[in-house]
C-alpha cells in the first residue's frame, strides 16, 4: 500500500475580491497621480506670478497676445473711471458672506476701455436693491496686476448683457467676454486689472493667485496612496495570510 500526504489546494480570494482591490488601487492611484500634477501645476502657476510681479507694463496686452505673456504681470495706467456703467459679479464670497466683486470701466487716454476690479463688497438689504457704487471720475493712475476674467468650474447657463437703455450697474454671474462686449457696446480686452491693495477708490482685495497651494495637493496625493497601500494590505491579510492559518 503506497501511503501519500495529501496538499489541500491553497485557498485564494475570490474573484470579486481581487477584482474590486484593483479597481480600488487602480482609482487611489490614479487620484493620488492627479494631486501631484495639480500641485505640479500650481507650482508652475505661483512661479508665473513672481516672475510677474516683477515686470511692469504700461498698457494692456495686444489681443493676440498669448495669456503666458501677460497674465499676474503688473499694469499702470493712466485713464479715469467710468461710474455709470460698473458691472457686478454675482454670487462671490469671502469669509463665507456672499457678495459681489465690482467691475468699473477705465477709459484709457488713448481712448480704449479696460474693466478694473476694484474688490469684493457684502451683499446687504434685499436682493433686488443693488449698491451704490462711487468712484472719483478724475485722471488718474490705476496700478493693478492683470488676470483673466474670473469663470466658474461647470458653466450651466450664459448672461444676458441687456438691452442699451438697461440701468447700471449690471448684475452677471461669471461673464464671458462676448457678453461684456455686448453689454458695453464696444471693444474690451478679454481679462480684468485686479486693483492693487494700496490704490484708492477699492473695496476688500485678496488676490489669491491659487485658491489651493502646492503643499495641500503634495498632502491629498499622500493620503490617497495610503489609501491604496491599506487596501492592499486588507486584501493580503484576508486572501493568504489569515486563510492559512485557518487551514492549520
Amino acid at each position: 500500500m503506497i501511503s501519500g500526504q495529501y496538499n489541500a489546494p491553497r485557498r485564494r480570494p475570490p474573484a470579486w475580491a481581487t477584482l474590486a482591490t484593483l479597481t480600488g488601487l487602480a482609482l487611489f492611484l490614479a487620484l493620488g497621480h492627479w494631486q501631484l500634477q495639480r500641485a505640479d501645476e500650481k507650482r508652475a502657476i505661483l512661479a508665473q506670478a513672481a516672475v510677474g510681479a516683477e515686470e511692469v507694463l504700461r498698457a494692456p496686452p495686444a489681443p493676440d497676445q498669448p495669456e503666458s505673456a501677460w497674465r499676474y504681470r503688473t499694469v499702470v495706467l493712466q485713464g479715469q473711471y467710468e461710474a455709470a456703467r460698473q458691472v457686478l459679479l454675482d454670487n462671490m464670497t469671502q469669509d463665507g458672506q456672499v457678495g459681489y466683486q465690482v467691475l468699473t470701466p477705465l477709459r484709457l487716454e488713448d481712448g480704449g476701455l479696460v474693466l478694473v476690479n476694484r474688490g469684493w463688497l457684502p451683499m446687504q438689504g434685499p436682493r433686488a436693491q443693488l449698491p451704490d457704487l462711487p468712484v472719483d471720475p478724475s485722471p488718474r493712475e490705476v496700478v493693478g496686476q492683470l488676470n483673466r476674467l474670473p469663470s466658474p468650474g461647470l458653466r450651466l447657463g450664459g448672461n444676458v448683457p441687456g438691452a442699451p437703455g438697461d440701468p447700471w450697474p449690471r448684475r452677471f454671474l461669471y461673464p464671458e467676454h462676448e457678453t461684456l462686449v455686448a453689454a458695453f457696446g464696444e471693444p474690451l480686452p478679454d481679462l480684468q486689472v485686479q486693483l492693487a491693495p494700496e490704490q484708492p477708490d477699492g473695496y476688500s482685495r485678496r488676490w489669491e493667485v491659487v485658491n489651493m497651494p502646492p503643499e495641500r495637493h503634495l498632502g491629498y496625493a499622500v493620503q490617497w496612496f495610503a489609501f491604496a497601500a491599506v487596501l492592499l494590505v486588507i486584501y493580503v491579510w484576508l486572501g493568504f495570510i489569515r486563510g492559512r492559518r485557518h487551514e492549520h
